[in-house]
């Protein structure tokens, strides 16, 4: 499989330590598909990885924010595309999580969807961001993500979390990168992460910094199709809309009807006993 990120050598060892710093934060909005989000006319990084691998505690800790994104004890917490705007010239984007066992399959089957869509078609995603927790080995669905993304030939780099975490085993790392490597032809780039510690922020910051100033932005051509884009979409979103407004108020009507219905059956069923009486 082909490597869409520059060869690590399994260690932070950016070679650009100048270290970004965050002045400002603003959250945009919440979103559910590319086209509702916003213009990209900026570079993106998102990040994603599975639930409680400590996704929000390395945002907050990247931007210097102790609530930029929320921090929870209960997985499966971030459920839409989050949107924020650093430094007004780059957005950083935090996904929900994936292999989250406790919600139906109904909606994570829905979850999978919309992130992978807009994986797949945000045209000013620069890199995502996929966190792997450094206290487990290898989990399949990390691997399987990965594989997905690299078949898609959607650019990512791989951090590993909670490094400082006394469950922490460097093992798990090799593991890992092992077997990566039984499909990959070199590992993707690699940063090691600690939260609390702070530890990896410098090179983490260093990256998304090298890349911003290497972005250029989409021709006119192409953000006048993804305006098209966007108006047949938000046309398709109004006729599901006015379907399932129709479909509600034929619901209604029928339940209405089979209440009359029944009440004139009860109204006759008393005056039948009235009669025999």
């Amino acid at each position: 499989m082909a490597v869409l990120a520059k060869k690590s050598r399994y260690l932070n060892t950016y070679k650009n330590k100048f270290l970004m710093i965050v002045k400002t934060t603003k959250f945009v909005g919440s979103f559910v598909t590319p086209l509702q989000c916003p213009k990209p006319n900026m570079p993106e990084f998102a990040f994603i990885g599975r639930s409680n691998v400590g996704k929000s505690s390395l945002i907050n800790m990247l931007t210097g924010h102790k609530a930029l994104a929320k921090v929870s004890n209960t997985p499966g917490k971030t459920q839409t595309i989050n949107h924020f705007l650093i430094n007004d010239d780059w957005y950083l984007v935090d996904l929900p999580g994936y292999g989250y066992a406790r919600v139906s399959k109904v909606q994570r089957a829905k979850w999978e969807k919309f992130i992978r869509n807009y994986l797949h078609k945000r045209a000013n995603l620069q890199c995502v961001f996929l966190l792997i927790d450094s206290r487990i080995p290898p989990q399949d669905v990390d691997i399987e993500f990965a594989n997905w993304l690299g078949g898609w030939q959607i650019p990512f780099v791989i951090v590993f979390t909670k490094i400082d975490n006394k469950k922490y085993k460097p093992a798990n790392i090799e593991v890992f990168r092992q077997k990566m490597l039984e499909t990959w032809e070199e590992m993707p780039q690699t940063f090691l992460s600690s939260s609390p510690k702070r530890l990896g922020k410098t090179e983490i910051l260093a990256f998304i910094d090298d890349i911003n100033q290497k972005f250029k932005p989409l021709e006119e051509e192409e953000m006048v199709e993804i305006a098209a884009d966007k108006k047949v979409e938000e046309e398709k979103e109004r006729e599901r809309i006015e379907k399932a407004r129709a479909a509600r108020a034929v619901e209604k009507e029928a339940a209405y009807l089979a209440k009359k219905e029944k009440a004139k059956l009860k109204e006759k069923a008393k005056e039948r006993k009235k009669k025999r009486k």
